[in-house]
C-alpha cells in the first residue's frame, strides 16, 4: 500500500475516520481490519487511483455522498497536459463522463461506479464480500458495484470532481487503452441493458458517426459539403456545451487554478467525439485484452 494518511472529517449525520489508498494496485486487508477496530467512530474506505488526486475540499465532498447511500462515486476530470495522445484520452474522459454519469444518475440508481474515487464504509465492504469479492474481475469498478447491489446497498453519484494526469506513449497505447475501456462500458450494457443507458451512454457515442455518415450519403457534391459541415458543427455545439458545463464545475471547485479547460482542450474533446465510434467497432470481437502484463477475458469474476 503506497500510503495511508488519517484525516478526520465529519458529514451531516456521522464522524468518519477516513483511509486514503491505492486498492487497485495492492489492496491491504490488514490496513482495512485495523481501521475496523476503532469503535468510536464510523470508518470510512476512501479508495483512489494511483494517478488521481481529489482537490482540496474533495474529501468531505466525497463522503457527502455517504449521507444517504453505502458507496460513493466521483466525477472524473482529467488535466489537458502531455502529448497528443494523452491529450485525446482526456478529451474522450472530459466529453462524456460529466454527461453521462450524472444524467443516469438523475434517472435511476447508478449500476456501476468509477472507481478513480469511491468512499465506502469498511462495514459495508465487508458485508458485500470485501476486496476478495472481485479479485478475478478486469471490470473491478463494475464488480464491485454488482456486490454493493446484490446486498442491497445503495450507490450515490456526486458531483465531485476528482483530477487524473495520465501520460500516454503513442498511438498504440492510445488505441489499447480505449479498446479496453469501451469493452469495459460493452460489459455494463451487456448484463446491465435498459433504455435510459442506452439513450444517455450509447446514443451519443453513435450519433457523431451516423451524422457523418448520413451527410456524407446526400446527393450533390454542394449538398454533401453542407450537410458534413452541418453534421460537424452539430457535434461540435454539444461538445461545447459540455465543455461550458465542466468549465463551470471547474471554476466552482478550483476558482482560478491552472489546468481547467481550454480552447485546445476543447477541439480535443471534439476530435474524441468524432473518433469514438471507431473505437466502438473496434471493440467488436474477442473480449481478451493486456491487464496488468496478461492476457485476459474482459469480466467481472463471476
Amino acid at each position: 500500500m503506497p500510503s495511508a494518511h488519517w484525516p478526520r472529517c465529519r458529514s451531516r449525520c456521522s464522524r468518519h475516520r477516513a483511509l486514503r489508498t491505492t486498492p487497485r494496485s495492492r489492496s491491504s486487508p490488514a490496513a482495512v481490519e485495523r481501521l475496523s477496530e476503532d469503535r468510536d467512530l464510523r470508518p470510512v474506505l476512501v479508495q483512489l487511483d494511483d494517478d488521481t488526486a481529489l482537490p482540496p475540499g474533495g474529501l468531505t465532498g466525497l463522503l457527502r455522498g455517504l449521507d444517504d447511500a453505502e458507496l460513493a462515486t466521483a466525477i472524473p476530470v482529467y488535466l489537458e497536459q502531455g502529448s497528443v495522445w494523452s491529450r485525446l484520452v482526456a478529451g474522450f474522459v472530459n466529453g462524456s463522463a460529466l454527461v453521462t454519469y450524472l444524467p443516469m444518475a438523475r434517472l435511476a440508481p447508478p449500476v456501476s461506479v468509477n472507481g478513480m474515487a469511491l468512499a465506502m464504509r469498511t462495514a459495508d465492504l465487508a458485508s458485500a464480500g470485501g476486496y476478495a469479492a472481485i479479485a478475478r474481475a478486469t471490470c473491478d469498478d463494475y464488480a464491485l458495484a454488482r456486490a454493493f447491489r446484490r446486498r442491497g446497498l445503495r450507490i450515490a453519484q456526486t458531483t465531485q470532481p476528482v483530477l487524473l494526469a495520465t501520460t500516454v506513449a503513442g498511438p498504440r497505447e492510445y488505441l489499447r487503452i480505449m479498446r479496453r475501456w469501451l469493452l469495459f462500458a460493452g460489459e455494463v450494457v451487456r448484463r446491465d441493458p435498459s433504455p435510459r443507458l442506452l439513450l444517455v451512454a450509447g446514443l451519443p457515442s453513435l450519433l457523431p458517426l451516423a451524422a457523418v455518415v448520413t451527410a456524407a450519403l446526400v446527393p450533390g457534391r454542394r449538398a454533401r459539403t453542407t450537410a458534413l459541415a452541418g453534421a460537424l458543427g452539430t457535434v461540435a455545439v454539444a461538445q461545447t456545451g459540455t465543455w461550458w458545463l465542466r468549465r463551470t464545475l471547474w471554476r466552482k471547485h478550483r476558482g482560478a487554478a491552472p489546468g481547467g479547460p481550454s480552447a485546445r482542450g476543447l477541439a480535443l474533446e471534439i476530435a474524441a467525439a468524432l473518433l469514438t465510434p471507431v473505437h466502438l467497432l473496434a471493440a467488436i470481437g474477442p473480449r481478451t485484452v493486456t491487464w496488468r502484463g496478461r492476457r485476459v477475458c474482459v469480466g467481472v469474476g463471476e
